[in-house]
C-alpha cells in the first residue's frame, strides 16, 4: 500500500492545519501496513505450526506402529552420528623400543575429533610423558579425511645399559635413568631385539648402596673417557667395567681383548695417552691381534700385552 502525499503550497492561514492533516493521515497508513503485516506474519507462522504438527502426528503414528523398526533406525543413525563425531584412524610412525599398544594407551579417543584437531598440542604433551618418548607429533593427514591423524614418535634411545640384580636399566645419553627391564626378557631376545640398536654395557655401576646422582656422575665421566677412546683407537666402545681400584676395563666392537685403563685421577689427558699406548700395541701385533687377551695400560708410559693361554 502506497503513501500519497500531496506537495501543495497551502495559505498562512491554513499551513498549521495542513500540517496536523499530513501527520494524521501518515499515521493512519502505517497502522494498517502494521496491522497487514502482523496478519500476514501470523498466518504465515500458523502454517508452519501447522505442517510440523501433521509431520510430527505422522511419524509418531509411524513409530506405535513399528516400534521395532523404529528402534532399529535410531539405533543406526546413533551409531553413524557416532562414527561421524568420534572413530578415528590413526596412523603411528617412528616405534622402536615401544610399541603401538604404548602409545594408543595414552590416548584420548573418548574425544571427539573436533576436540582432537583443536588441542593436538595438549595430546602431544601427554605421549611426552612417557619415559622413552623424546618428542611427539600430532597432524592430521594429508587429503580431505577429517578422522585421520598422523602420529610421529622420537623415541628416546638409550646410551648405555646396566644390569642391578634382575634388572636392566636403560641409560640415555644425558645420565638419566630410563625405564628397568626384566632380565629374563632381556636376555631371551638380545638389545637388538629389544631396543633395536645395542647400546653400550656398564658393567659394576649401580649397586645397592650408590645413590642416584653418584651413578649419573659415573655415566657422566664413562660418556667422557669414551669420547677421548674412541678417536684416539679408532675402535668402538661396546662395554665398560667399572673397578672399585681406581681403574676401567674397555671392550671394542671386532676384537677379543680386553683394555684396562688407570683413571684413579679422573685425568682424560692420562686416558688419551693410554689410548695412544693400546693402539702403539695394536698395531705393532697387527693381524696377531687376536692371540691377545689383555693390554694393561696403568704402568706409566709402557702397556703390558697378556696373550691367550
Amino acid at each position: 500500500m502506497e503513501l500519497l502525499i500531496f506537495r501543495r503550497r497551502l495559505p498562512k492561514s491554513v499551513w498549521g492545519w495542513g500540517l496536523v492533516q499530513w501527520f494524521q493521515n501518515f499515521f493512519m497508513a502505517s497502522g494498517r501496513l502494521f496491522r497487514e503485516g502482523l496478519c500476514s506474519g501470523i498466518l504465515s507462522n500458523m502454517r508452519v505450526i501447522l505442517s510440523f504438527a501433521v509431520l510430527l502426528v505422522a511419524v509418531s503414528a509411524l513409530l506405535w506402529r513399528y516400534p521395532d523398526a523404529a528402534k532399529r533406525g535410531y539405533e543406526e543413525l546413533a551409531v553413524k552420528g557416532e562414527r561421524l563425531l568420534m572413530e578415528k584412524q590413526i596412523n603411528i610412525s617412528g616405534l622402536k623400543v615401544l610399541n603401538r599398544t604404548d602409545i594408543i594407551k595414552d590416548l584420548p579417543l573418548e574425544k571427539s575429533i573436533r576436540w582432537w584437531q583443536m588441542h593436538s598440542a595438549e595430546i602431544e604433551a601427554t605421549l611426552e610423558r612417557n619415559v622413552l618418548v623424546q618428542h611427539a607429533t600430532l597432524k592430521r593427514c594429508a587429503g580431505y579425511s577429517l578422522r585421520c591423524f598422523d602420529i610421529q614418535i622420537e623415541e628416546r634411545e638409550p646410551a648405555f645399559i646396566t644390569a642391578l640384580g634382575d634388572t636392566i636399566w636403560l641409560i640415555g645419553a644425558d645420565g638419566g635413568f630410563i625405564t628397568p627391564i626384566p632380565r629374563k626378557e632381556f636376555d631371551a631376545k638380545g638389545a637388538n631385539v629389544v631396543l633395536g640398536h645395542s647400546p653400550i654395557l656398564i658393567d659394576g655401576l649401580l649397586s645397592e648402596s650408590i645413590s642416584p646422582d653418584a651413578a649419573k656422575a659415573r655415566v657422566h665421566y664413562v660418556k667422557g673417557m669414551i669420547a677421548t677412546v674412541e678417536p684416539e683407537t679408532g675402535l668402538k666402545v661396546t662395554w665398560v667395567g667399572l673397578r672399585g681400584n681406581g681403574e676401567t676395563s674397555l671392550r671394542f666392537a671386532g676384537l677379543d681383548l680386553e683394555a684396562i685403563f688407570d683413571v684413579s685421577d679422573g685425568d682424560l689427558n692420562k686416558v688419551k695417552e693410554e689410548a695412544q699406548r693400546l693402539k702403539i700395541v695394536l698395531n705393532q701385533f697387527g693381524p696377531r691381534t687376536s692371540e691377545i687377551a689383555r693390554v694393561d695400560l696403568v704402568f706409566d708410559k709402557v702397556a703390558v700385552a697378556k696373550l691367550k693361554s
